[in-house]
C-alpha cells in the first residue's frame, strides 16, 4: 500500500529504532511540510525519509522505552502518484481500510475529523496486536501541498489511557508550507551525471 505497507513491522521494530531517536519535544519537517509536538518528555521521534518507494516520510511518535505501542504514525506520500494514490482524502481513507482490512482489521467504523484545522476523513478498527491481545487503530487523511498525510494511531485495546496522548499529538499536528532544500552546485553537478549515465543504458529508459 502506498502509505501503510506492513504496518505492523512499525510495533516489533520501534524499540531498536530508539536508538537514534530525535529527542526534541517538536519536529519539523520543512521539506515535507510537516510539524508535531510530543504530548510529554517521555514521547520520542524516530523519521524516516524515502522509507519505501512511495512513502517519502514515515515519522513515528512512541513512548520511550515501549515497543511502539501506542503510538502515531504520520505518513507522507505524492498525492499523484502514477499508480494507485488517490488524490482526495476520502479516497485516500478507503484505500487504507482496504489495506488493513487484508490485515485482518475488523470492526470498521468511518467519520470526518480535523487536523490541522481542516477536516480529515477517519476510520477506526480492531486487528490483533502483534505482542498479543487486540489493537485499537484509528486512521486520518489530508490531502496538502501536493502530499498525502496519514496519520496512524495505535493502542491496546485496554489502554483507553493512552488517547489523551494521542490525541495531544494530532490537536499539534501543523501543515505549513513545503520549503524545498537548497541543493548545492557539488550535489546537482552529481546529479547531472548521474542522469546522463542512466540515459545511456538502454534499460533505464524502459
Amino acid at each position: 500500500m502506498r502509505t501503510l505497507a506492513l504496518v505492523l513491522s512499525l510495533f516489533l521494530a520501534a524499540a531498536a529504532r530508539a536508538q537514534v531517536e530525535k529527542r526534541d519535544r517538536v519536529y519539523v519537517s520543512e521539506a515535507y511540510g510537516l510539524r508535531a509536538t510530543a504530548p510529554d518528555e517521555g514521547w520520542i521521534f524516530y523519521p524516516e525519509t524515502n522509507a519505501s518507494p512511495k512513502a517519502r516520510l514515515h515519522l513515528t511518535i512512541f513512548p520511550r522505552g515501549t515497543p511502539g505501542i501506542p503510538s502515531v504514525s504520520v505518513y507522507v506520500s505524492d498525492a499523484d502518484s502514477a499508480v494507485d494514490a488517490p488524490v482526495d482524502a476520502t479516497g485516500a481513507r478507503e484505500l487504507a481500510a482496504k489495506t488493513l482490512e487484508t490485515q485482518g482489521a475488523t470492526d470498521f467504523e468511518r467519520g470526518v475529523s480535523k487536523v490541522a484545522g481542516r477536516e480529515a476523513p477517519f476510520f477506526r478498527a480492531k486487528m490483533k496486536n502483534p505482542l498479543g491481545g487486540m489493537l485499537l487503530v484509528r486512521c486520518l487523511e489530508r490531502v496538502e501541498h501536493g502530499y498525502v498525510y496519514s496519520f496512524l494511531c495505535a493502542r491496546a485495546a485496554e489502554d483507553e489511557a493512552s488517547d489523551a496522548k494521542l490525541d495531544a499529538i494530532l490537536a499539534s499536528i501543523e501543515l505549513p508550507e513545503p520549503k524545498n532544500a537548497v541543493e548545492s552546485a557539488e550535489t546537482a553537478t552529481w546529479r547531472g551525471l548521474a542522469a546522463k549515465c542512466a540515459d545511456d543504458l538502454p534499460w533505464a529508459s524502459s
